[in-house]
């Protein structure tokens, strides 16, 4: 009886020891490991700078946008250019869809007011980013 004792506690001590084994040898790679890259660092950082400085160029630049696209609408006389002003509308659009929708959408705000027949005479462009609209409407109804 007093062997098996033994056997039960030798085997213990051998689990007890190959964790160690382990561990010891899991943290030695794991420094060598850190100190590689530590080298690998110090080695190359101006490598490392460089490629730091162009990250940050590449995220500085996603805040850039496009061209701003303004819009100017107009009454045919100074009238309908008071009304139209006294509706309210965004004058910069970031694509020219956007700017058509605004432009569709003072057509409705001024048939919802009551003049029914708006129509636009001219729609010009000034020059890449500016866009005039000139609005002709009847009689409110």
């Amino acid at each position: 009886m007093k062997y098996e004792f033994t056997f039960v506690k030798k085997r213990r001590q051998n689990k007890a020891n190959c964790l160690i084994l382990f561990w010891s040898n899991f943290l030695t790679l794991l420094f060598i490991s850190f100190s590689a890259f530590l080298r690998y660092f110090y080695e190359n950082l101006n490598s490392l700078r460089e490629l730091f400085f162009t990250f940050s160029l590449f995220c500085l630049s996603l805040n850039t946008s496009a061209q701003r696209l303004s819009l100017t609408i107009s009454g045919n006389s100074d009238f309908e250019s008071k009304i139209i002003d006294s509706l309210s509308h965004n004058q910069n659009h970031v694509n020219a869809k956007s700017l058509l929708s605004e432009v569709n959408l003072m057509s409705e705000k001024l048939t919802k007011i009551g003049y029914i027949e708006n129509s636009i005479i001219q729609s010009m462009k000034v020059n890449d980013s500016t866009f005039n609209y000139l609005f002709n409407f009847k009689k409110q109804s």
